[in-house]
């Protein structure tokens, strides 16, 4: 039929779709970490000595930044629902994990 005839073709498709996909979520992260970044520094947090900082002052920072994207301060400067908020704070803890050695 159709679908076998255009096989090669559609698989050039799909792939070229699929990594547009993985490419975009890429640059969500990324995007998000830049946010998360760009927080600390209008707060005059200095990320680099992230590992000095208590356990209890990494947990005030995480849950302000939560309550500062509730209140619109996102990339797209929109509310954001519970979901997407998980999402940032997911990228978030990979960012912290990698960069900050948490």
């Amino acid at each position: 039929g159709v679908r076998n005839a255009l096989l090669p073709l559609a698989s050039a498709v799909i792939g070229t779709k699929s990594r547009m996909e993985h490419t975009k979520a890429q640059r969500t992260l990324q995007s998000r970490q830049r946010h998360w970044l760009k927080f600390l520094s209008q707060h005059e947090i200095n990320n680099t000595k992230w590992h000095t900082f208590s356990a209890d002052d990494k947990d005030l920072i995480f849950a302000c930044y939560a309550v500062y994207l509730i209140d619109g301060n996102t990339l797209k400067s929109i509310s954001i629902s519970a979901n997407t908020l998980k999402l940032y704070l997911k990228n978030l803890e990979s960012l912290m994990k990698l960069y900050l050695k948490v």
